[in-house]
C-alpha cells in the first residue's frame, strides 16, 4: 500500500490569502484601538462638560446663596432700626405722659391753693 502524504506544499495563492487575513485581522484590531482611544476621548470630553456644567451650577448656587444672605443681613438690620425707632418713641410716649401727669398735678396743685 501507498501512503499519501496529506500535507501539500503551500501554493502562492495560499499565502496570498493567509496574508490577506493576517492584513484584515492587523486591520481590524488597528481599527478597534482607534475607536476605543476615540471612545475614550469623547468620555473624557463629556466628563470635562459634565464637570463644567457642575462647576457652573455651584457657582450659581452660591451666588444666590450669598444674595440671600445680603438680604437676610439688610432684614435684620432694618428690623433692630425698627426696634430702636419703636423704643425711641416709647421712651417719648412715656416721658411727655409722665410731663403732662406731673403738669395736671402742679395744675390741681395751684387750684386747690
Amino acid at each position: 500500500s501507498t501512503t499519501e502524504c496529506s500535507a501539500r506544499p503551500a501554493s502562492a495563492r495560499d499565502l496570498i490569502e493567509g496574508q490577506a487575513r493576517s492584513s484584515a485581522a492587523s486591520a481590524r484590531a488597528a481599527l478597534a484601538r482607534e475607536l476605543l482611544l476615540e471612545r475614550e476621548e469623547l468620555l473624557a470630553a463629556q466628563a470635562r462638560r459634565l464637570s463644567d456644567a457642575s462647576n457652573q451650577r455651584v457657582a450659581a448656587a452660591k451666588a444666590a446663596m450669598s444674595e440671600v444672605q445680603s438680604r437676610c443681613d439688610a432684614l435684620s438690620a432694618a428690623l433692630e432700626e425698627e426696634g430702636r425707632h419703636r423704643r425711641r418713641l416709647e421712651e417719648d410716649w412715656a416721658r411727655e405722659h409722665r410731663e403732662a401727669a406731673a403738669s395736671g398735678a402742679e395744675a390741681a396743685e395751684r387750684a386747690r391753693r
